[in-house]
């Protein structure tokens, strides 16, 4: 647990945002427990209702990975590109939901090089002429 609230306050101190915080939090822990979402409260002086709002936008920030690979989109990009959203479908209907989870999100703060995404935590822009992103999620389906 110490090491847990060293990382959420050098995290705090290095002026990480509390949405980044608690997405890098679930990339390192797997999740995030009832005992970090306190401990984030704590070091972030943040209230309840600034929690909520947060992880109504992340709505896997509580719960552990469902799939092998967890592909999270900036919501407000993809909807200007719906041609990439039915490639994302596309590509998902022929891994499985036990390999390729594609979940929605809010602004992920990168919108002059959107359309974003995130792949197993590693931020992906330009997506529409981004063939590492696609090559990746197309060897998704070869496995």
């Amino acid at each position: 647990m110490i090491d847990l609230i060293s990382t959420i306050r050098n995290a705090h101190e290095k002026g990480t945002s509390l949405k980044r915080c608690l997405m890098d939090l679930r990339q390192k822990y797997g999740g995030i427990s009832e005992s970090m979402m306190v401990a984030v409260k704590e070091v972030y002086h943040c209230t309840d209702d600034e929690l909520a709002e947060i992880t109504r936008w992340f709505p896997k920030l509580k719960s552990g990975p469902l799939s092998a690979h967890e592909l999270t989109v900036c919501e407000p990009c993809w909807k200007s590109h719906p041609e990439l959203m039915e490639r994302l479908k596309e590509i998902q209907k022929r891994c499985g939901d036990e390999v390729l989870q594609i979940t929605p999100s809010g602004c992920l703060g990168a919108c002059g090089v959107g359309p974003n995404a995130l792949l197993d935590g590693q931020l992906y822009s330009q997506l529409d002429h981004n063939r590492p992103f696609w090559d990746r999620l197309e060897s998704f389906i070869q496995k």
